[in-house]
């Protein structure tokens, strides 16, 4: 059985409630799930107080013990759900900290979270934008959280979606550009 088919089976295990499953999982993605935790952070403002162990731990909590059972399609359909789970954890954190408005923000997509005295609403801003863009167009939103959150170069996300790297190229370009348009509505 290949790591892809096996991820799949077990991640589907894990979410139905399978402990055992749930350690495999984590044995056979662990280093992967970190490095995406580290990403997450490295893009977080500086003196951020959570670690990439509280990180993933709290990334692990919503994916295996929501109030759903995790059901994944591939490989690629759990590694976006862990992006998305690592986001919503931050964005989450961001909110208790700040209730400021987020539209209108002149920002830049590639800047959003370097340098920034702004980064939790930034984040907060590129998580709306993110929903809208889910709804608008799933492919490009799934893109953007393999590209941009996790952090995979063209060629891994185009292995990931089964696609050609042209394609999402094209695909990652039209997201930012209608990211960047939501964000300074």
């Amino acid at each position: 059985m290949n790591d892809a088919i096996n991820i799949t089976k077990l991640v589907n295990e894990a979410g139905a409630g399978g402990a055992e499953a749930r350690e495999l999982v984590v044995a056979q993605v662990y280093g992967e799930l970190r490095r995406l935790a580290a990403y997450y952070l490295h893009r977080e403002r500086p003196g951020h107080p959570w670690s990439t162990t509280d990180l993933m731990n709290e990334m692990y909590l919503k994916l295996f013990h929501g109030n759903t059972p995790l059901n994944v399609n591939n490989r690629s359909h759990f590694f976006a759900l862990a992006a998305t789970q690592l986001r919503r954890v931050l964005v989450d954190l961001a909110r208790e900290g700040n209730a400021d408005k987020r539209k209108g923000m002149n920002l830049e997509f590639n800047e959003l979270f370097h340098g920034s005295d702004n980064a939790d609403r930034n984040l907060i801003a590129l998580n709306d934008a993110m929903q809208s863009l889910e709804k608008e167009d799933p492919e490009a939103h799934r893109i953007v959280e393999l590209r941009f959150f996790g952090g995979f170069t063209y060629e891994e996300v185009a292995e990931m979606e089964k696609t050609n790297v042209m394609h999402v190229r094209r695909t990652w370009d039209f997201a930012r550009s209608w990211l960047e348009d939501y964000i300074q509505k």
